[in-house]
């Protein structure tokens, strides 16, 4: 029996009248074809099909994202500086996550009135009700992260577990490492990038089981190498060329990392290599079955058109989905173990989660925030361990569902139900969020989608100068660790022009260059991020053909390496046998 007769009434006669073929994007004016498979996500998932072409749905919740955004912003309640990922020029409050988990947020329950827009009803409680300021899934021991999975003594992580760790975004079980981008399993290493089980190594690309190495690209299985790309089971090489056990570790001890000077050199070869002898295969995906496209799939079934997708089974245009079990989700961003849900950002053990965000532990919930234990709840912000809630307010189970079916049926008629939250609403400086970082989205996509700018250098956002410091130029800073004593350039301010930050070295990370005789960074770390995250595959795809056989295929743009040299799938391997 139908909990919802009257909207259901109404969608079924749209989806009856609903043909496939060519459609514009009511936003972008971007023409796709909208095809029997995407008419039958909305049969299944019981919505009526989007006005927005898919790529600008997933920028719809990508502009929601926290990508590696952090600002100084202020405690709505006693005006305590707190570093967050919502920008203060937003009219948004917040509070520390132990607070708002702490606190029960339906006293903030809205009476619907059918007068006012249903958004309006959203919004209202969005600007009512505060956000947690870390959003951390588990609670971070002596670390300063956001997003956090359990990180101990270490410092600007997101969505990550770590130990000991600085710089670091979706890096799970990752030890004394720094700069790590989307891998697992790595310790003692600098500048990972989508990579499994690395030890003692510097700068690692697409690589997995190695260690002991600098410069690699699209290795498995080696071991003291220096400069090697599409290498299998080797040990000694430099620049792809074998060396003997000797003759190798007497250059690697020639070089070092101390200067920057030095690692810019080397990179420079290193660089020449990629562009003179590397093959990139036209995706990284592996243990896929089934009908399956996109980039960065592991141990997937029939996934279409993912992106760093992991562990999952018939989800289509879906990304950063990891860890546990998905399962039948359509456009759905940052889940773990979500089940039949669409269109939402932050899923963690939910089924039927659509158009919402940061949703854990719940079923049944639309439009909604930052909810937590949930069942059947609809228009909700901050709520947990709640059943039957509209708008904040409790129902009974009958009234609940005769006033969602008056909710959505007035959604349908003014034409809002069916798309993410208003792009306008978002807390969170688009470039840096995942439209810059994982979209790869440039400043004309950005305003013609209406994502919300503004000067990131207003309200405070980047802190006050210490000790009346005033900020001294990156050309200060040394080419060298060896002559910058710890505590006197522990907290000395800089300014980075390239992304208008000021910055300062911490204590941890000046003793991990010593330690690890690496050259200090004359950036910002979000810049570094943003270089980092930017060397690896967008989720951005296009259509060329493979240098070899010259057959079509689909690949993803990489916005540090759009000069390479791609392989189809066949010819690739083919590649690997003959020269790895």
């Amino acid at each position: 029996m139908s909990h919802t007769p009257n909207y259901d009434a109404k969608v079924k006669a749209i989806l009856d009248a609903t043909k496939p073929g060519e459609r514009v994007c009511a936003l972008t004016g971007e023409k796709w074809v909208m095809d029997e498979r995407e008419i039958g996500w909305y049969r299944k998932l019981n919505v009526t099909p989007s006005p927005l072409a898919p790529r600008t749905r997933t920028c719809h919740v990508y502009a929601y994202s926290n990508g590696v955004q952090w600002w100084w912003n202020k405690h709505t309640e006693n005006g305590k500086q707190l570093l967050t990922y919502v920008h203060p020029v937003t009219p948004y409050k917040i509070i520390p996550d132990l607070e708002w988990h702490a606190r029960d947020f339906s006293d903030r329950g809205m009476v619907y009135d059918a007068t006012r827009s249903v958004l309006d009803h959203i919004h209202q409680l969005l600007l009512t009700v505060p956000l947690p300021a870390s959003r951390n899934l588990v609670q971070p021991e002596n670390s300063v992260s956001m997003v956090s999975l359990g990180d101990q003594d270490s410092y600007f992580t997101t969505g990550s577990k770590s130990k000991r760790t600085l710089f670091a975004t979706t890096a799970v079980e990752v030890e004394d490492s720094m700069l790590v981008y989307h891998s697992r399993f790595v310790t003692n290493s600098y500048s990972v990038v989508h990579s499994r089980n690395i030890h003692n190594s510097t700068y690692v690309r697409e690589s997995n089981d190695c260690s002991n190495s600098t410069f690699l690209f699209d290795c498995r299985n080696c071991e003291f190498c220096y400069g090697a790309t599409n290498q299998r089971n080797k040990n000694y090489l430099w620049m792809n060329e074998q060396l003997t056990q000797q003759e190798w570790e007497k250059r690697r001890a020639e070089i070092d990392f101390s200067c920057r000077s030095t690692f810019e050199e080397q990179f420079s070869l290193f660089h020449a290599l990629m562009l003179q002898e590397t093959v990139w295969p036209e995706n990284f995906n592996e243990k896929v079955q089934g009908d399956t496209s996109g980039e960065y799939l592991h141990d997937c079934i029939g996934c279409r058109d993912c992106y760093f997708v992991e562990g999952a089974k018939n989800v289509e245009r879906c990304s950063f989905t990891l860890n546990t079990l998905s399962e039948n989700c359509y456009c759905c961003h940052g889940i773990v173990g979500a089940a039949d849900s669409y269109q939402s950002l932050t899923i963690k053990n939910g089924q039927a989660i659509y158009f919402s965000s940061q949703i854990i532990d719940s079923r049944d919930v639309e439009y909604s925030l930052n909810c937590f234990s949930c069942e059947h709840c609809f228009g909700c912000v901050g709520i947990r361990n709640k059943k039957f809630h509209l708008f904040n307010k409790p129902y009974s189970e009958a009234d609940y569902w005769k006033e969602l079916d008056r909710v959505k049926c007035q959604m349908l008629e003014e034409g809002t139900y069916g798309s993410f939250f208003p792009i306008s609403w978002t807390y969170i400086y688009p470039p840096e969020s995942g439209l810059g970082l994982y979209l790869s989205l440039k400043q004309d996509e950005v305003d013609r989608i209406g994502a919300p700018m503004f000067d990131p250098n207003t309200n405070g956002a980047m802190g006050e100068a210490m000790n009346g410091q005033v900020a001294l130029a990156t050309s200060e800073i040394p080419d060298c660790i060896d002559v910058m004593p710890i505590k006197e350039w522990t907290g000395k301010l800089f300014q980075d022009t390239t992304v208008n930050r000021r910055f300062t070295f911490l204590k941890p990370e000046l003793e991990y260059y010593r330690e690890h005789h690496l050259f200090p960074p004359n950036t910002h770390f979000i810049a570094r991020m943003k270089k980092l995250i930017r060397s690896a595959q967008a989720n951005r795809f296009e259509m060329t053909t493979c240098q070899k056989c010259h057959k079509e295929i689909q690949v993803a743009v990489n916005a540090e390496s759009p000069e390479r040299k791609i392989y189809c799938r066949a010819c690739y391997l083919t590649y690997l046998e003959q020269h790895g």
